[in-house]
């Protein structure tokens, strides 16, 4: 039997703002790879480089719930809980969106999402 790895990374909609940003810069960019374990379950990752994946923020929506702290920005590049403002203003690209992978500012993590334009 022959193994593979296999990756898989593409680029989606300008959703995401940089740390401590207001417009939304980069796409959530999702990855995933898949490797074989021998014997064990093969190792599956598919993740988005974004605190949460786009699709999580329409479920709120969907639901009418607040999102968690630490998910999103509002226009002015506050950190906010109200899903459908995000939402709306992603669609409008009015300003805002999804926070990086380790949500907001230094406390979490948020900064060490690199942006390199290159």
């Amino acid at each position: 039997m022959e193994e593979e790895v296999s990756l898989v990374q593409v680029d989606f909609l300008r959703d995401m703002v940089l740390t401590f940003g207001r417009d939304a810069m980069l796409g959530t960019n999702p990855i995933a790879v898949a490797a074989p374990a021998g014997r064990e379950r093969p190792f599956v990752l598919d993740m988005a480089t974004s605190a949460v994946p786009f699709g999580k923020l329409e479920m709120y929506g969907w639901l009418e719930e607040s999102i968690p702290p630490g998910w999103a920005t509002d226009e002015l590049g506050i950190p906010t809980t109200d899903t459908r403002r995000v939402v709306e203003n992603l669609r409008d690209q009015a300003g805002g969106g999804l926070l990086p992978l380790g949500g907001t500012g230094e406390l979490l993590g948020g900064h060490n999402v690199e942006f390199n334009p290159q």
